[in-house]
């Protein structure tokens, strides 16, 4: 029971008293002594809404305050992982964004009203609390919005990448608008954004961690087996070569260089983990996309637009689809970003035209693909194994962090399943740039 308030705020399998408190009186703007009353109902835990390094839930909360009547909507994260959520500082990066950056954003954003432009949630879900291991915001689905369903085996068609990118390109809009016509230094604001804990080369962190173990998987369970169906030399040099050009590419998973080294010169509020895990949709009743939304936003930094275009479009789609669909998509972002500051009042055409785009796709495409088939070895193994690994969070973590570990798995599917043997060809070959195999038939 939290002592502050008027009323009895319960503790409840999701929050303790005093988180939920503290949740409610920033999400209704209010002391907690006008809390006049308070119902908690609705509440569900874990699901399909879980969460790699987390267990998620969510609640329905009635409150009165000041004679008013409220009815919430909240959407819960826990840490899980703890310690790999401590060693990313997940839950600061994320708390940092939904508490200190995204009301800078949303100032921005809304500075002028467009017409025809409905109000919603254009820049992520409101956030009522946040700390080193729970998150608290609001329910987009009860909103409407929902994640893709079995978007791994069905892929995705065009409108709704096409609504991932155009999300991506309302909350670059809204950074550069903050930095640039309401001079907001996000850097003095948010420190931390500038510091990196996932796509960085320092020894024993979290992140290295990660990608070393993904270099590993690619080098010594996929490329041996891979190899006879590459068009490359059938040699145990090659194999050597393909080997040391993986490990060559994941230390360039590097922020601080990235930064350093990019074409455009433009850093924006990044999203940082851009992939279809991390958005939610609206659908009409034809089931076409209209609108979609970024969330998870536990590595958000500072970083080029780019990279958070390129990290979406090779995790979320096969090199079909972007063999079609790429310019299209590309360009629409480019138009998308453009019109979304301009209709602002902001003109970006010169310091981020077309051309300084492309030329910042071509720097960060080579850590896409890295990126890409880091996530995707997992992303894509057997359905039932991946169930299993949700309800054991310390094989979770042991499959995450540890080469042998995570071996075991990889090895099994693609022994087992011409699907992911396939796909992992194709990931393969758009690592390293190789011929592919279906072309060169």
């Amino acid at each position: 029971m939290s002592p502050s308030a008027a009323v009895t705020v319960p503790s409840t399998p999701l929050l303790d008293a005093t988180e939920l408190e503290a949740a409610l009186c920033r999400a209704l703007r209010c002391e907690p002594s006008a809390l006049q009353s308070l119902h908690c109902g609705g509440q569900k835990e874990g699901g399909s809404a879980e969460g790699f390094t987390s267990k998620c839930g969510s609640m329905t909360v009635d409150a009165v305050v000041r004679g008013r009547a409220h009815k919430l909507h909240l959407f819960v994260k826990r840490a899980d992982i703890k310690d790999m959520a401590d060693g990313m500082d997940s839950f600061g990066r994320e708390a940092l964004f939904y508490l200190t950056v995204l009301p800078l954003l949303e100032r921005s954003w809304r500075r002028r009203d467009i017409p025809g432009e409905p109000l919603r949630p254009d820049l992520g879900p409101a956030g009522y609390l946040g700390t080193d291991s729970v998150m608290v915001m609001e329910d987009l689905t009860r909103l409407g919005y929902r994640a893709a369903d079995n978007w791994v085996q069905k892929g995705f068609d065009f409108s709704t990448v096409q609504q991932a990118l155009r999300a991506l390109a309302r909350l670059h809009a809204a950074a550069l608008l903050a930095q640039r016509l309401d001079g907001v230094d996000l850097a003095a604001a948010a420190p931390d954004l500038l510091k990196e804990h996932f796509f960085t080369r320092r020894p024993g962190t979290v992140g290295r961690r990660l990608f070393d173990c993904a270099a590993d998987i690619v080098c010594d369970v996929l490329l041996p087996r891979l190899q006879p169906r590459l068009k490359v030399p059938q040699t145990k040099q090659e194999l050597q070569r393909m080997r040391d050009l993986t490990r060559d590419l994941y230390p360039n998973l590097d922020m601080d260089k990235l930064r350093a080294e990019d074409a455009s010169k433009v850093l924006v509020v990044s999203h940082g983990d851009a992939w279809p895990n991390n958005v939610l949709y609206k659908f009409d009743e034809q089931g076409r996309a209209e609108h979609a939304v970024m969330i998870d936003f536990q590595q958000a930094r500072l970083a080029p637009p780019a990279l958070d275009v390129a990290m979406y479009l090779h995790i979320s789609s096969r090199q079909s689809f972007r063999d079609q669909h790429m310019d299209s998509l590309l360009r629409g972002y480019h138009d998308d970003l453009t019109r979304f500051t301009m209709e602002r009042g902001l003109d970006m055409t010169k310091d981020y035209s077309w051309e300084v785009f492309l030329a910042s796709m071509k720097q960060v495409t080579p850590l896409a693909r890295a990126i890409a088939i880091s996530y995707q070895h997992i992303n894509s193994g057997n359905p039932d194994d991946m169930e299993a690994f949700f309800q054991d969070s310390e094989a979770r973590e042991r499959m995450l962090m540890e080469s042998e570990a995570r071996a075991v798995p990889v090895a099994r599917w693609f022994d087992a399943e011409e699907r992911y043997r396939q796909i992992m060809q194709e990931y393969v070959e758009d690592l390293l740039q190789l011929p592919r195999a279906e072309a060169a038939a």
